[in-house]
């Protein structure tokens, strides 16, 4: 009978550690793989250097699209950083190879032809050119390269030249490369060579590995952690330590593998003892990834001992990188080292899994799994030493071995250096041996070793001993609770008794229920925990943040009840504070985690067909470190044009809109996250609830902010129109909880809009004549709505989507090219086609972008689709709270709610109209006159209504009909006819139908996640019917309001700027901030209007305009334009619900804005009659300055305070119950000079720079928008300069910014300009202050920050002194220049900032101003600059006593205003013809002060510009003036990019070989075909290749090609050789295209070796100047504006009247003129005929402006009172008609406006040359007749 089996030997009570199943040895049988080997015959493999960045699906279709082979390869990924690609041709493949190495996402890549080998270390050669370095010239020879390259790899061939001696080899990137080696000469002298290599990308500088950076490198972390001998914190295989943030090179390009199936967990196994914790996690968490490197063998000819010099000997550490935290068994004395929570790197899941099994099964063989490993991975393990040296190796300092090495160098050296050669020879050979061995290394170590005192070793022992405390692990989902426990690498320690708490009993606390087997800290943590859990709806995605809860609350906001239904991924807490994620889903959705950190979990989520990435966030919590996971992101962003969501704790913020209680954040601070959204294109999720998402006490303020939120991209936006959040109630966290919907939609019939496309298509225009005129009978909405039947169904038919008439014609193109006919007239037809198709998809998505200041022909379609998605993200609503806070969600339900909103809004208090009329009567009173009405009452005719309709911007919105302005432009010779007679009977009857003024209202969100009605701005979309209504009303308004509005008001007037009102603002609160006053103490109340334009009483605009004088006709035509409206709402593109006001005015309507400050001027009454009353004293800055008042008017006008946007600011001395008592009575709570008023700071302290940051940031968030990536080279220039460069214009026209600012923005501007993301910067290849010249002297036209500032500044300056009366002069000039001039006074120590800018400004002004001479009174001779009228020219000293203080009338003859000729040649000899040419007024018209740089005396800001540019800036070179760079370059017809192009090669910024030589970068400067050094010009022209081409080129005389010594010379002489008529090209230049095409084929050659003939360059270049100028004549017409024209008379002419036509003649050589004028009277038919000359006429202005003089004099000589004046002058006559002045003809003007105001009627118009041929010969006669009949 067999023996009882023993409990042991049975298994019982014994806990068996879990093995996972063996691997099972499957045995293939033999097969034929013929077919495979010849399959794969054009196939080449490839390894990536670092996985952990490089993705391989971003790098598949980089390459393929690199290499532009004849046919795109195949690629394939085949896992574990390798793949693959299959060629058609073995042509293709070759040219793949040839053009290596290649690198992506600056890492090496690895590619070799595939060979049928099962090495893993396949493939591994790189084949770099290889420059060496320290060679003498003498010696530079094959021999010594080919030594070279054989003891490092594979020699392929060497290149000898006099300026380079390089090699090419093919290297082993598997190793370590190397930069030095030693060179033994057959002398037996031994010389140190530098390898450098060409198209290296990023490695280790230390060790020299290919697959990590310095930073990273294991060796060097570990040589670190060795040399301090206690720091034993454990790290991952690249180096990093285990806590931190992720870096930015951890993610970027790293690719993303879809994690494997989750397995079963095993729960019961976590409580097993001797089970390792590593091993349990790893089975359980179906997402632990670590990276596993394939072995490499070493490369030919090196040895890795002999690189141990500069490494460290093998280390014993063997770290695993890993998603979360665990442990390892990692040596045979059961060693175990902790691990913290790091990301995931996804890299090779079977291999992974095989390692594993391996480890276990090499731990129960009793093996060493570490050691077995370290034979296959070159993770952290190289050759071992000796085994002692190795276990001690860690206490071995790195720099100590290094220098022994060098001492066993140097005693080597004696050793060998013996008199006989044969022995000294073999001595070298021993000691080279010995050095690759590894020998001098050991020897060194041990050296080391032996000197180390016992205590350094005795150190490391118990430290490493220390390690075998092991740490029980407990998974993430058990510390989600209250429970705080430090689970970290420390050493045991004895327990103290603590202090016993108050009402504890002593002893030891029983447990409540004891497990065996279980520690007492896991048991702890295991048991139930009596905290409140949320049980959530999972239909939804829920996120959870696991950071620290409040007491007593669970964590797991998010998370469920019962986990064992759902799915989970889990990322343990980080840091100090930190958070962890825990994601959970139902079983039965697809979610593959792409990606997992302590940050981000990045998923895959695919649901009921719908797929989309989604990425749940906990942001890092350091502040410091939180911008590199935004990197991190933006980086994800940059490949994923895919739905994308987000969602999570985000940690930030994006403005203190989002942020209550504390003191308010620096706008600084918000930057890195907005730039992360707008960069990423991410928008926030509409949400509901309450946003403050997190509390939190800081100090004492109770802090709430919205961390957490929702957002997406457009593309997620188009998959779920209707997503939303919405934030529920605290409960168990000091976070809420964020629940975020998906909701899908179908998509709905859109309205009609007319397409803009169409305005150019002759079939439509015939179309709409047809439909317009089939029943003329109709009404203009009956005509309108049979154009739009007509035009749907033409639509329908044709098949108006460029989008699918671009595939179609696509694949027809293709089909024609793969023909084997040749139908050449079928490809053209094609082409043509197809660019007409491309140009209308652009159109369509310009129109719809709404984007008004870029133009088409571009290629900026990208942009225009991505700027369309931002706004539909942006505008569309998905959800809206009543004002109950009730949430709706349905678009039925928004309606109602707005509806009932605006309803109530919109509906009338009736006010007591005597009350109005009282109130109205005693604030104003009446000013216009009868005359004033007739003017302003008159009938409309066809010209008026026309011109009104083109003022109205073609791509404008259109109302409810569907039909924008460009419709009615377009058509006018259609519909003009009817529009007119419609427009007309409006105005006869008084009476405007409902119908036309329906009016679609549409909702702008007003701030960041709108929830309420009260958040969206509404904008009036009115017909163009109307429209044209309310620009005849406002044109006839605009002239009078002037006389209409006081002083207070700036804004809407033309002359008045609302930087008036700011400057006010600012000087006040800086008065009050510096008062002193203690009794008398002053306030300025700002206060905020609600809803301002809704809320204005009908009766009282009615009761305002009756007041001051209009007459009831015209006030009934405007109350029936407000009065007649209804209100519908687009609510996600569908108009919805209706609203009948009786009160308020629309946005949108031009008429809306004058009516509103028409009844603000109430105000400005009262604010006066308080004043008289002295029941108001107002605010005065200064003795010499005007009171400054206020008041409130809510009553009367029916205005409503926002009491929360107002506030108060009171003096600096005002007493605190005072201000307390002031601000309970006005019901006011805000302090005053915290905010912004008009949308600038009201008040600067010290740090200017810190109130304008917010400039820099919405620069930087617009200039590097998601949208602005896909702008085309001429588009990111017109936005540059009209767009980004006019952010800070209206801060900038207000105040000076500081420098430090201005220079943040010019390198945002630049930034902008050189990058094409923010990720890498590129080469600046021209300095900014030569791109901000004009275009005229070679620069781009963008501006100089500064200089701008300072022109701008400068208006204000001349506004000052051109208008003394003005509120903003009086205050400023009354306080700073009240005993000073404004161009002479000096800065006060206190002066405001405001003050102090303007000076600024002042500067630029005194350079250029000078006195245009009338009657000569107030101009001093001596002082004042008035000698010229273009230049600041005075008479220069010295002075005669008597004349010193002489004013020019002093020198006209007395009682005239005719100069005194010899008094003048007295005082004046050298300059006296000067001055005896300026023409001074006859009619003693005024001196005037002009700005000399304008024809017109009058300062502009691009004149102040250029002033402030020389000033700063040195003036152009002599050779950039000389150059036309407008002819040449800007005004050529050629495509946007070919101009760059030039521009660019006349500015030496094109990166050829001479250019990046002298940047310091290591290239081969030659050319690659004749060798040459490659230049610009040697590209362009001087090389043989570029000059066959123009030999070829179908020019005039080409093959006659000059010597061109620059590219300004080649440009030149392209110029002037026209095409041959047989291109085609007509007068369009073939020799840009050219030029273009050489750099191209060039670039080609180089980089993609493929080298153009002469031949294709020629016809590449005819080709695309053929496209080019295809496609101009394509482009859509947009029609543009004609206001009222300057030389139209619509008043019939008198019949009594005189037509004066007049010419002049000039000699600039003489300085005399004829004049030649002729009158005809209209009512005899005589024609007169007169002619005059004049002496000292300086230009043939001057003599036009005397003619029209004479002429006018001799009219009036004949008593004529109606004059009709003609002349060929056009300069003159609009001068005339605009009475605007000209410094030329100061005098001479003055006197012509004068005589015209004598008459009873005046036209003059201008009429060609030929059309005053009679005027001409009488001036030429005079002329010639000279000097008989002076005048």
């Amino acid at each position: 009978m067999a023996r009882r089996f023993s409990y042991a030997e049975k298994g019982k009570a014994l806990s068996i550690p879990p093995r996972p199943p063996q691997p099972p040895r499957v045995k293939v049988p033999a097969f034929d793989n013929t077919e495979l080997l010849r399959r794969h015959a054009l196939t080449i493999i490839g390894r990536l250097t670092n996985p952990a960045i490089q993705k391989v699906w971003s790098l598949i279709p980089f390459l393929a699209d690199h290499w532009k082979l004849s046919s795109r390869p195949v690629g394939a990924d085949l896992g574990n950083g390798l793949f693959q690609f299959q060629f058609a041709n073995e042509l293709d493949l070759l040219k793949a190879l040839e053009n290596q190495p290649y690198h992506f996402s600056q890492w090496m890549v690895i590619l070799q032809r595939w060979e049928p080998t099962i090495d893993k270390s396949f493939p591994s050669q790189i084949p770099f050119w290889i420059h060496v370095q320290g060679i003498p010239v003498h010696l530079w020879s094959e021999e010594i390269l080919t030594s070279i390259a054989e003891s490092i790899g594979h020699f392929v061939k060497a290149e000898i030249t006099p300026t380079y001696f390089r090699m090419r080899v093919e290297m082993n990137g598997l190793q370590p490369l190397i930069k030095k080696t030693l060179v033994e000469l057959y002398d037996g002298s031994v010389l140190e060579a530098t390898l450098v290599y060409d198209k290296l990308g990023k490695h280790c500088n230390f060790c020299y590995m290919l697959d990590h950076e310095e930073s990273d490198c294991h060796l060097l972390k570990h040589n670190k952690l060795s040399s301090t001998h206690h720091n034993n914190e454990p790290c991952h295989r690249d180096g990093r330590k285990e806590e931190g943030p992720p870096r930015r090179d951890e993610i970027r390009d790293k690719s993303y593998q879809a994690a494997p199936r989750d397995r079963e967990r095993r729960q019961d196994q976590r409580n097993l003892k001797g089970t390792s914790a590593e091993d349990d996690r790893r089975d359980s968490d179906p997402y632990h990834y670590r990276r596993v490197n394939a072995s490499r063998p070493p490369s030919k000819g090196y040895s890795r001992e002999s690189d141990h010099y500069r490494r460290s000997s093998s280390s014993s550490f063997h770290r695993d990188s890993q998603s979360q935290t665990g442990y390892r068994e990692i040596s045979r004395d059961s060693q175990r080292r902790t691990q913290s929570p790091r990301r995931s790197n996804i890299h090779n899941a079977g291999y992974e899994d095989s390692v594993r099994s391996k480890d276990r099964e090499a731990r129960r063989e009793g093996t060493d799994p570490i050691r077995e490993h370290s034979a296959t991975s070159r993770s952290f393990h190289h050759r071992s030493l000796e085994a002692p040296i190795s276990r001690i190796s860690q206490a071995v300092p790195p720099v100590a071995v290094a220098a022994a090495v060098e001492e066993i160098r140097e005693a080597m050296a004696q050793y060998v250096n013996c008199p006989d050669v044969t022995e000294s020879a073999a001595r070298k050979e021993r000691m080279r041996k010995a050095e690759e061995e590894g020998q001098f290394v050991e020897a060194a170590t041990q050296m080391v070793i032996a000197s180390l005192p016992d205590t350094h070793l005795n150190t490391q022992t118990q430290d490493n001993e220390d390690l075998t405390t092991s740490q029980e692990r407990v998974s993430a989902l058990n510390r989600l609770g209250p429970a705080n426990i430090k689970i970290g690498n420390s050493k045991a320690k004895k327990k103290v008794p603590g202090k016993r708490k108050p009402g504890r009993p002593p002893g030891k606390k029983a447990s409540p229920k004891p497990l065996q087997g279980v520690k007492s800290k896991k048991m702890k943590l295991l048991l139930p925990q009596p905290t409140p859990r949320r049980r959530l709806n999972m239909d939804t995605l829920l996120e959870g943040n696991t950071s620290n809860p409040l007491p007593g609350a669970a964590a797991t906001d998010a998370a469920p009840t019962q986990a064992g239904s759902y799915r989970s991924s889990l990322v343990s807490p980080h840091g100090h504070g930190g958070g962890g994620l825990a994601l959970y889903w139902k079983q039965e959705w697809e979610v593959d985690i792409l990606f997992s950190c302590a940050n981000y979990l990045d998923t895959r989520i695919k649901v009921k067909n719908t797929s989309f990435f989604a990425s749940f966030i906990y942001g890092e919590p350091d502040q410091s470190k939180r911008k590199q996971v935004w990197e991190d992101l933006k980086f994800i962003a940059e490949s994923r044009d895919s739905p994308w969501f987000l969602s999570g704790d985000f940690n930030d913020i994006l403005s203190n809109a989002e942020k209550s209680g504390g003191p308010p954040r620096a706008e600084g601070s918000f930057v890195d996250f907005r730039s992360f959204m707008s960069e990423s294109g991410l928008f926030d999720l509409k949400h509901s609830g309450n946003f403050y998402s997190w509390r939190g006490v800081r100090h004492s303020h109770v802090v709430l902010c919205r961390l957490d939120m929702a957002m997406a991209n457009g593309a997620w936006f188009d998959l779920f129109p209707k997503g939303r959040s919405d934030y529920l109630d605290f409960e168990g966290s000091d976070h809420r909880p964020n629940v975020s919907y998906f909701s899908q939609v179908k998509k709905r019939k859109g309205l009609f809009r007319y397409d803009r496309r169409l305005k150019e298509n002759e079939e439509v225009k015939d179309l709409i004549e047809a439909a317009w005129n089939s029943r003329p009978s109709n009404s203009v909405q009956q005509r309108l709505a049979c154009c739009r039947s007509a035009i749907v169904e033409w639509t329908r038919e044709k098949q108006r989507n460029s989008q699918v008439e671009i595939e179609k014609l696509k694949k027809a193109l293709e089909k024609a090219m793969v023909s084997p006919l040749n139908d050449a007239a079928l490809l053209k037809q094609i082409n043509s086609d197809l660019t007409a198709a491309y140009l209308a998809e652009e159109s369509f998505w310009k129109q719809r972008s709404r984007q008004l200041w870029l133009s088409l022909g571009d290629q900026n379609s990208g942009y225009f689709h991505a700027i369309t998605r931002g706004r539909q993200c942006i505008n569309n609503m998905t959800v809206l709270e009543t004002e109950e806070g009730e949430k709706v969600f349905e678009d039925k339900q928004f309606a109602a709610v707005l509806v009932d909103y605006y309803q109530k809004l919109f509906t009338s208090s009736n006010p007591d109209p005597a009350g109005i009329i009282s109130i109205v009567n005693e604030a104003l009173y009446p000013i216009l006159t009868e005359e004033d009405n007739s003017q302003l009452q008159k009938m409309p005719d066809l010209l008026e209504i026309k011109e009104a309709l083109f003022d109205i911007h073609p791509e404008k919105a259109p109302g409810p009909d569907g039909f924008s302005a460009c419709f009615f432009q377009t058509n006018w010779n259609t519909v003009g006819t009817a529009i007119t007679k419609k427009i007309q009977a409006f105005f006869t009857s008084g009476t405007l139908p409902r119908t036309v003024n329906e009016t679609y209202v549409r909702l702008i969100p007003k701030i960041q996640g709108p929830k309420k009605a009260a958040d969206y701005r509404p904008i009036a979309l009115c017909n163009v019917h109307f429209k044209i209504i309310s620009k005849i009303l406002t044109h006839r308004l605009k002239p009078f309001l002037p006389r209409l509005i006081s002083e207070n008001q700036s804004a809407f007037l033309t002359g008045r700027a609302i930087s008036d009102n700011v400057l006010i603002t600012h000087e006040t609160l800086h008065f009050l901030k510096n008062s002193g006053a203690v009794k008398n103490c002053s306030m300025a109340i700002k206060t905020d209007m609600s809803k301002a334009y809704d809320r204005v009483e009908w009766l009282f605009i009615k009761a305002v305009l009756l007041r001051l004088g209009f007459g009831s006709l015209w006030v009934d035509w405007i109350l029936q334009c407000i009065s007649t409206v209804s209100y519908a709402f687009l609510i996600n593109g569908l108009p919805m619900g209706k609203v009948t006001p009786s009160r308020g005015i629309r946005q949108g309507d031009p008429l809306s804005p004058y009516i509103f400050i028409l009844c603000g001027e109430v105000l400005s009454g009262l604010c006066l009659k308080a004043q008289e009353k002295k029941l108001m004293s107002g605010v005065r800055v200064s003795t010499n300055s005007p009171r400054i008042k206020h008041l409130l008017y809510e009553e009367a006008s029916g205005q409503l305070i926002n009491k929360q946007k107002s506030s108060v600011f009171f003096s600096r001395r005002t007493p605190p119950d005072t201000r307390v008592k002031v601000k309970q009575w006005l019901r006011i709570s805000n302090d005053g000079g915290l905010g912004k008023y008009l949308g600038l700071p009201e008040h600067f302290g010290r740090k200017k720079k810190d109130a304008f940051t917010s400039i820099v940031d919405r620069i930087r968030q617009k200039a590097m928008s998601w949208s602005s990536r896909f702008l085309s080279g001429a588009g990111k220039m017109v936005m540059l300069k009209s767009v980004l460069a006019s952010i800070p214009n209206y801060a900038m026209s207000c105040f000076q910014l500081p420098i430090s600012l201005c220079k943040r923005i010019q390198s945002t501007f630049t930034r902008f300009w050189w990058d094409s993301n923010t990720q890498q910067k590129k080469m600046c290849w021209i300095s900014w202050d030569k791109m901000t010249k004009t275009k005229k002297d070679g620069g781009l036209g963008f501006k100089d920050i500064q200089a701008f500032n300072e022109a701008l500044l400068a208006k204000i300056s001349w506004r000052l002194i051109q208008n003394p009366q003005s509120l903003l002069a009086k205050i400023l000039l009354g306080k700073y220049c009240h005993d000073d001039n404004v161009l002479q006074v000096k800065c006060a120590k206190t002066a405001s900032h405001g003050w102090r800018s303007i000076l600024v400004g002042r500067d630029i002004l005194v350079r250029q101003l000078g006195l245009a001479v009338g009657n000569g009174e107030n101009v001093k001779i001596w002082e004042d600059k008035w000698l010229s009228s273009s230049k600041q020219m005075q008479p220069t000293g010295p002075a005669p006593f008597d004349s010193h203080s002489w004013r020019v009338k002093d020198l006209f003859i007395p009682n005239s205003s005719t100069w005194d000729e010899p008094r003048i040649r007295l005082l004046f000899p050298e300059i006296a013809d000067q001055i005896l040419a300026i023409k001074p007024s006859q009619k003693k018209g005024p001196d005037r002060l002009v700005w000399l740089p304008t024809p017109d005396g009058i300062y502009t800001t691009k004149s102040g510009y250029h002033v402030a540019r020389n000033v700063v800036k040195e003036p152009p070179l002599f050779h950039l003036r000389a150059f036309n760079w407008m002819g040449e370059v800007w005004s050529i017809k050629t495509s946007p990019k070919v101009k760059l192009f030039l521009w660019k090669a006349l500015n030496d910024a094109l990166p050829a070989g001479d250019q990046l030589l002298s940047r310091n970068l290591s290239i081969e400067p030659s050319c690659k075909l004749c060798r040459d050094l490659e230049t610009a010009n040697h590209i362009l022209f001087s090389c043989p290749f570029a000059q066959r081409v123009w030999k070829l080129a179908p020019l005039i005389d080409s093959d006659q090609l000059p010597p061109l010594s620059n590219v300004k010379e080649g440009l030149e002489w392209g110029k002037k050789k026209l095409c041959l008529p047989p291109t085609g090209l007509g007068s369009g230049p073939l020799y840009p295209w050219i030029c273009w095409n050489l750099w191209t084929a060039r670039n080609k050659r180089i980089f993609d070796n493929n080298p153009f003939s002469d031949q294709e360059v020629v016809s590449k270049a005819i080709l695309d100047a053929k496209e080019w100028q295809q496609a101009q004549y394509l482009k859509p017409k947009i029609p543009t504006p004609s206001g009222p024209r300057w030389n139209e008379d619509r008043t019939p002419v008198p019949l009594n009247s005189l037509t004066l036509q007049t010419d002049a003649a000039f000699s600039e050589l003489n300085q005399t003129a004829g004049l030649g004028w002729t009158i005809f009277s209209h009512s005899t038919g005589v024609l007169s005929k007169h002619s005059a000359s004049s002496k000292y006429v300086l230009s043939p202005l001057i003599a036009e402006a005397l003619a029209v003089h004479t002429a006018l004099m001799t009219a009036t000589n004949l008593g004529a009172q109606a004059v009709v004046l003609k002349s060929d002058c056009q300069v003159l006559i609009k001068a005339i008609i605009s009475r605007s002045p000209l410094v030329e003809i100061h005098g001479i003007l003055i006197d012509i406006l004068q005589i015209i105001s004598t008459f009873n009627y005046f036209a003059c118009s201008f009429i060609p040359r030929t059309a005053n041929s009679v005027a001409d010969l009488l001036a030429k006669s005079a002329l010639s007749l000279y000097p008989l009949n002076l005048v």
